[in-house]
């Protein structure tokens, strides 16, 4: 009777341990046949109108001020790289004399993930099972220096901007105000850290980085990269040690990128989203 009950809890365990594999695989599938020349355009086109957004909003255009401005480039033996132009007013203030500031980073793409249904989530489950592409950002990217340490975030890895900085003053003088920036001393080596694991890719969702975790695929399971304390945990143990069940149930929630806050119906949950913002490219 032991064996009999040992044989069906084992194979309920690779039931479940198989799905959530799959699941793995095919976010690495999507990932490897992903046409990321199309996604690194789409982006550079949505962080620029998201930065113009910001800059009209903010009365810069009245007060004469040029809206900053990226370019992602493909540079041979060194991977996309961009290029972020921010003109500011010199020490005579008139409308002609500008100093021009450009700086430039190595870009690693972070395949965007959203959970779904996770209002029926109960304590036990594999939230892997919960997890599908956010096909609207599909891929944020975290920007580096020449020393691999991460300077910023783009294209809505916090879920509604399109940049991010890590330092206290930026190039384009925002002040970071997310959860990342309470770790702005420990941030800039966590992808050096992340890279010795070797892992087969990065992901990006918006309720694991508000808590300062970043997450990675490595073999058949997603780990988090907790920056505070510099140590990896596996997606399901760092989720049930950081959150409530009430909270994990409230996974399903999303913000919203700012450039597409009024085309979004009021149902703002992952798995509703208006057909035409799914930006998921043709292969």
């Amino acid at each position: 009777m032991k064996k009999v009950l040992f044989l069906v809890f084992w194979g309920l365990f690779c039931h479940i341990a198989s799905f959530a594999h799959d699941g793995i695989r095919q976010l690495v599938q999507f990932y490897e046949s992903a046409d990321m020349d199309g996604y690194y355009s789409m982006a550079q086109r949505n962080i620029n109108e998201d930065l113009s957004q910001l800059y009209r909003n903010g009365g810069c255009v009245e007060l004469k001020i040029p809206i900053p401005f990226v370019e992602i480039t493909n540079e041979q033996g060194s991977g996309k790289l961009l290029h972020h132009t921010y003109k500011y007013k010199g020490q005579i203030h008139n409308e002609n004399n500008f100093n021009e500031q450009i700086g430039t980073e190595k870009l690693v793409p972070m395949l965007s993930i959203q959970f779904i249904n996770t209002g029926n989530y109960k304590s036990g489950d594999n939230l892997y099972d919960y997890i599908r592409i956010d096909s609207v950002i599909v891929f944020s990217m975290v920007g580096l220096d020449k020393r691999n340490r991460i300077q910023s975030f783009w294209h809505f890895d916090d879920g509604d901007r399109g940049y991010e900085p890590v330092e206290r003053f930026s190039i384009f003088h925002r002040q970071p105000d997310c959860h990342y920036s309470r770790y702005s001393k420990k941030l800039p080596s966590a992808y050096r850290r992340i890279r010795k694991e070797n892992p087969t890719l990065l992901l990006s969702n918006y309720h694991i980085r508000n808590k300062g975790g970043m997450l990675y695929v490595k073999g058949d399971s997603i780990y988090v990269y907790d920056i505070a304390t510099g140590k990896r945990m596996e997606l399901n143990s760092y989720v049930k040690t950081n959150f409530s069940t009430e909270q994990i149930q409230a996974f399903d929630k999303i913000s919203v990128p700012n450039i597409y806050e009024d085309k979004w119906g009021n149902d703002r949950k992952a798995g509703y989203t208006p057909q035409e913002l799914i930006n998921i490219c043709k292969h």
